[in-house]
């Protein structure tokens, strides 16, 4: 039991939604706002935890500072979120059956005999988590109260959590 739970949780893990554009099973996109303010946008599938979309996010908000020549950024605004869907697995009835034939010298009797097997008919609860980041990004460190992200740190921290290469996207 204990190894079908570990082979089912590595499976997981491998469906989650990689680090990427966003395309049919999740990833990233951003769009500028302003000369320094941007949205960053990170959807997951329904294998993602809501921390791997969080921190991928986050991740994403660190590499836009970089590639637009910035060091440091804040979090403005940030909103996460789960949507929820449902799927029920289709229901079918598989019957077999034997028929049996005594002859006893009088004519020919039969017996028949048949098992009904229902299987599907299932509902699978899907949760998508998201995650939202509309970040401001500086060239200096701001002296600004609350929480400064320094980009490089981030990137580098997130990018080695998750095994990812070092190359920017």
């Amino acid at each position: 039991m204990r190894i079908l739970f570990i082979i089912l949780l590595f499976l997981i893990n491998s469906c989650a939604t990689p680090y990427q554009p966003n395309s049919f099973g999740g990833g990233y996109s951003s769009i500028q706002l302003d000369k320094h303010i941007f949205k960053i946008n990170f959807d997951g599938n329904g294998y993602s935890n809501k921390q791997r979309i969080e921190d991928f996010a986050l991740l994403r908000s660190a590499q836009i500072t970089l590639q637009n020549d910035f060091k440091y950024f804040i979090i403005i605004d940030k909103d996460n979120s789960t949507s929820y869907s449902a799927f029920t697995t289709p229901q079918t009835t598989t019957t077999t059956g034997n028929i049996s034939d005594y002859n006893y010298g009088y004519g020919s009797n039969y017996n028949f005999t048949a098992n009904s097997y229902n299987s599907g008919g299932n509902t699978h609860l899907i949760s998508k988590p998201s995650s939202n980041n509309i970040i401001a990004c500086f060239k200096e460190k701001p002296k600004i109260k609350g929480l400064i992200y320094d980009a490089e740190f981030i990137s580098n921290s997130i990018r080695d959590q998750y095994n990812l290469n070092n190359k920017l996207h």
